[in-house]
């Protein structure tokens, strides 16, 4: 299956074409709301075999309630930590595209990277974000 979704069309997303590394991606995935961050859920993750000249974390994304925040990031699983200049937010109903500036010049070749998501403001059962697509893309 993953590597179904790594040769379809990715539904709006931009980019040069292709993926900076195989495995990053996450296709309709709803996490469950918390009250306050952290509440970080892992969508995808993959090893950066090859360093790419550019990199942006685009997705959409959307809130089942307007009192919510959705959140993406992209994580240094190797350093223990966010990758500066990753994190972009939503409090879409409706779906909302966001993309990182470029990533290149902070990522490491060789170590493990994990796409998270969550969702914050909220905890009760009908509190989630849904992310609609997410991945790491050439520019």
């Amino acid at each position: 299956m993953l590597a179904q979704l790594l040769r379809i069309d990715r539904a709006g997303g931009g980019g040069g074409g292709g993926f900076v590394a195989n495995g990053a991606y996450a296709d309709n995935q709803q996490i469950a709301g918390v009250a306050v961050t952290p509440g970080w859920v892992v969508i995808a993750e993959f090893d950066l075999d090859t360093l790419p000249a550019s990199a942006l974390l685009d997705g959409i994304l959307l809130v089942s309630q307007v009192a919510l925040t959705g959140r993406l990031r992209l994580y240094d699983v190797t350093g223990a930590a966010a990758v500066a200049g990753s994190t972009l937010s939503t409090v879409s109903l409706t779906g909302e595209r966001l993309t990182s500036a470029d990533l290149a010049g902070v990522l490491v070749l060789g170590r493990r990277y994990q796409i998270q998501a969550e969702c914050t403001g909220g905890a009760a059962p009908t509190d989630w974000v849904v992310v609609r697509y997410a991945t790491l893309l050439p520019s």
